[in-house]
């Protein structure tokens, strides 16, 4: 499929404690507008689907570029570096599911970077780990 838009994922290992960094994948929320068209960004696209609102948040978790770019600079003044990976999926199967429809809990967490003091991103980013799943881990002891 051709890419029809620039929109991004990103990840960031972060600090889980003392010994272990893990995985972290942002995402957007709440946005009030479509992040693009979804009748560009949704294959089959029809807003009646009973999948449509799960789909149309998915695809608005993406980032644009300029959202990368200011998420970057305030997680680089934290002390922490930004993996981004275009979108290269686009668009999706109208039963896509976003890192927010992920189940929170057992191992698995939540990071609501908007509500971070400081924190005067102009969109909302939150993050989600799973620590159970052993490839997202690792070990990184504090000096």
């Amino acid at each position: 499929m051709v890419n029809i838009i620039n929109l991004f994922y990103c990840r960031s290992l972060i600090r889980l404690n003392k010994q272990y960094k893990i995985q972290c994948y942002w995402f957007c929320v709440d946005r009030e507008e479509p992040i693009f068209p979804y009748e560009k960004l949704i294959v089959n696209y029809d807003p009646n689907n009973e999948d449509f609102e799960t789909t149309a948040s998915s695809v608005d978790e993406l980032f644009t570029q300029q959202e990368i770019e200011l998420l970057q600079d305030y997680l680089e003044t934290r002390g922490v570096e930004l993996e981004v990976k275009k979108a290269e999926n686009l668009p999706v199967d109208s039963n896509y599911l976003g890192q927010g429809f992920f189940p929170i809990g057992g191992g698995s967490g939540l990071i609501e970077l908007n509500k971070n003091e400081g924190c005067n991103l102009p969109f909302k980013v939150q993050g989600n780990y799973d620590y159970k799943d052993l490839e997202n881990l690792v070990y990184c002891p504090e000096e």
